[in-house]
């Protein structure tokens, strides 16, 4: 599923009707933008940790700042809430990476959530304007994974 969530209060909204309605385990994408409002990156680990079975913290539009520090205050919050680092999430600044590691840890069942991008086409890195369609990715990473468990 790929949704535009880039809030807490988003988040929130999207996984919490997620967890109303799935019996299996919600793997979650998201991430926050650079240059943005800082305040709300540990907001959004909380929400993930409480909410999502799995969290991968991931690249969404850095800007100028360091990636790598933006997934780090969002991961404040989910060990706020107990998350643990290597098991219940991750940081994977790749974005592309972080996607099909999430299709890779889903099982049958399971909802992978994609958040932050949604209908956006680009990712921002610095001023340069990347292009990125979150539907055409996660289709072709699919088709990928899928190939691969049926080699298995």
């Amino acid at each position: 599923m790929v949704d535009y969530a880039h809030t807490p209060e988003s988040l929130g909204k999207i996984l919490g009707l997620l967890r109303s309605i799935q019996a299996g385990r919600i793997i979650v994408v998201s991430g926050s933008a650079g240059e943005r409002d800082p305040g709300k990156r540990p907001l959004q680990g909380e929400v993930c940790a409480e909410l999502a079975d799995v969290s991968i913290f991931t690249n969404e539009d850095p800007r100028n700042e360091d990636p790598e520090r933006i997934l780090e205050e969002i991961a404040v919050g989910a060990r706020r809430r107990g998350g643990v680092d290597g098991e219940s999430y991750l940081m994977i600044v790749d974005r592309r990476v972080a996607i099909a590691h999430a299709f890779s840890l889903a099982g049958p069942g399971d909802t992978v959530l994609l958040a932050g991008k949604g209908h956006e086409q680009s990712i921002i890195v610095g001023y340069d304007h990347t292009p990125w369609d979150e539907v055409s990715v996660a289709r072709e990473l699919l088709v990928a994974d899928s190939h691969s468990r049926s080699n298995r």
